[in-house]
């Protein structure tokens, strides 16, 4: 009888234990994903028609596309974030040819190694160019003063990543290479800095890049990055700027309405003209704002 009753409890808490193994493997928490990725898609589109206008005008139509997309991987204490804007725009006046209203490449990589709760060891890369040709009077064509890579501007820099949350970060990079490209030999490469029969010219600095997000009211959505270059070989106290401001207003699903505002200044880039005909730096602006079709593109990929 005693062997009997031993036999059914050993039977007892070997079922009992295997019940437990098999319910704690049904509640394993799935991995987090490696990879997480969006992109969005926007065209803009806008038309004009006057017939016996007494006040006068033009008939036009404008045709904006815009690509924003985003591939992030975190893993333990590494972080990458990879962003890629395109942007392209076409216009159309009158009896005039059609010439670009907009035209933007924009890829930017940054890899960041946690050392506490907000502070990464980090790694960037940031490149700027445009698809086609630019010029100084479109309407005319006369001189070509933008081409792809022409000009280009890549920064490459290590340092600190200040990042206590999704929303907002800062990127300090005391060793940081801008490079100035141009290889067209129809754009004036002295425009954009370079000595005159060059395709090239590299700069050693300090990089500072904030960047932001909210969500200012429902439906509303406000983006900024502010990046600050100087050059420790030339010109110092010369601070390079580039400001750039996007809010978004989502009526629904597909449709929004956006407002774009991009500010340069770069002391290299000779955009003025004085009096006497000399070429001097000055503030660069560029302001969209667009009523148009939205398409959400949003997937996340687990890598083991």
């Amino acid at each position: 009888m005693k062997v009997n009753k031993l036999l059914l409890g050993l039977a007892t808490l070997c079922a009992t234990t295997g019940f437990a193994q098999k319910t704690e493997k049904t509640v394993d928490v799935a991995p987090a994903p490696l990879w997480e990725y969006d992109a969005v898609g926007r065209l803009n589109f806008s038309q004009l028609a006057l017939q016996n206008w007494a006040a006068g005008g033009e008939n036009s139509m404008s045709l904006v596309g815009f690509i924003d997309g985003k591939a992030n991987y975190k893993k333990g204490k590494a972080n990458w974030d990879n962003s890629l804007r395109l942007g392209y725009g076409l216009l159309k006046q009158g009896d005039k040819e059609i010439f670009k209203s907009d035209d933007l490449i924009e890829l930017n990589s940054k890899y960041g190694y946690k050392t506490n709760k907000n502070w990464f060891y980090s790694a960037f890369l940031e490149l700027k160019t445009q698809f086609d040709y630019g010029f100084q009077n479109p309407s005319e064509r006369d001189t070509v003063v933008s081409n792809f890579f022409a000009p280009a501007f890549m920064k490459t820099g290590l340092g600190m990543d200040y990042k206590p949350n999704d929303n907002f970060s800062v990127n300090i990079s005391p060793v940081t290479m801008k490079n100035t490209f141009v290889l067209s030999d129809q754009v004036d490469e002295t425009r954009y800095g370079l000595d005159a029969g060059s395709s090239v010219r590299t700069e050693l600095g300090f990089n500072l890049t904030a960047n932001y997000k909210t969500e200012l009211m429902k439906n509303v959505k406000y983006e900024t990055t502010l990046a600050l270059f100087s050059n420790y070989l030339e010109n110092p106290q010369n601070i390079d700027v580039n400001w750039s401001n996007l809010i978004t207003m989502t009526v629904n699903k597909y449709i929004n309405v956006n407002f774009q505002l991009d500010m340069i200044y770069d002391d290299d880039i000779l955009v003025q003209e004085t009096a006497d005909g000399r070429k001097v730096p000055g503030l660069q602006l560029k302001e969209v704002l667009g009523i148009g079709l939205t398409y959400n593109f949003l997937g996340k990929e687990v890598k083991k």
